[in-house]
């Protein structure tokens, strides 16, 4: 018997989920750069953005980023 341990998406809230990430991207944010600022792994912030894992917590922190500066590295 063989077992994955693929991420499976998470249904609920994906529109959420869907505006928040538009939203960082909008704002300037990649998501490298985000993770440092928001204090998680930038895989972390990836599963949550792709709907693999659910943290309205950490949806609510980037809705609050602010815009980036692009002259900032």
């Amino acid at each position: 018997m063989s077992t994955t341990t693929k991420h499976q998406p998470v249904i609920t809230g994906t529109a959420t989920v869907a505006a928040t990430k538009a939203t960082m991207r909008a704002k300037g944010w990649s998501d490298r750069k985000a993770a440092k600022r928001l204090g998680c792994t930038a895989t972390h912030l990836s599963l949550v953005l792709n709907g693999h894992r659910q943290s309205r917590r950490l949806l609510a922190k980037i809705e609050a980023l602010p815009v980036r500066d692009p002259s900032r590295n």
